[in-house]
Formats: structure tokens, C-alpha cells, sequence
């Protein structure tokens, strides 16, 4: 899996393991200095996110691979909204089962 989380940072930003990807999740390894995503906001006063809502923009399908872009809305418990770029590549194992095997996920642009 090839896996490039929102908030990650420095030398830690692109994670290729297991551990790297839930480190940003659940965080307290420190290999990758993560606060946990799954959590709740970043930064030192932690709200728990309430809500999440995918817009899918673009899906695309070759075989038995497949791709979808969009924007991922969160809201935390204490009113904060995010915003985040989402990229996924998906392949269909050989039993039948869908697999992502990228994620990216940024910030959106903000302009010059």
C-alpha cells in the first residue's frame, strides 16, 4: 500500500507499512510522531469528529483496478468543519475483494 496521509509531516509524510499507516490513525508511535487522526482534531484541545461526508468527483474503472478522487467534509463535536483532497486506487484481489492500495489525501489548494 502506498499510503500519503492529510496532516502527516517532515520525513514521515509518505507511509509504505502497516505501522506507518495506523500510527497516523491511532498515533503514540514514535517512529512517526502521529497525534491520531481517528481521534479527533489536531492540536492541543482534541474534539472527536462527528461526522464525515464523501463527494466523489471522479471514478474510474480498468479491469480489475479502479480509481476515485474527491473531497472527504469532517466535523468535529466542537463545530470544526475540514476539508480534505482524497485520491484512492482500489484492485480487486484474487478472491473478489476490493483492496485499496493507494490513498492520498491533502489539503485543498488555497491560492497564491
Amino acid at each position: 500500500m502506498a499510503f500519503k496521509p492529510t496532516w502527516a509531516k517532515g520525513d514521515v509524510t509518505f507511509r509504505a507499512t502497516r505501522s506507518g499507516a495506523v500510527s497516523y490513525f491511532v498515533g503514540d508511535d514514535p517512529a512517526f510522531g502521529d497525534s491520531g487522526f481517528a481521534i479527533g482534531t489536531p492540536g492541543t484541545t482534541r474534539s472527536p469528529w462527528v461526522k464525515c461526508k464523501p463527494e466523489i468527483f471522479v471514478i474510474q474503472s480498468f479491469g480489475n483496478t479502479s480509481n476515485a478522487m474527491g473531497w472527504v467534509h469532517l466535523e468535529a463535536a466542537d463545530g470544526t468543519t475540514s476539508k480534505v483532497d482524497k485520491t484512492f486506487g482500489y484492485v480487486r484481489d484474487d478472491e473478489g475483494a476490493l483492496r485499496i492500495v493507494v490513498h492520498h489525501s491533502s489539503t485543498p489548494f488555497a491560492g497564491y
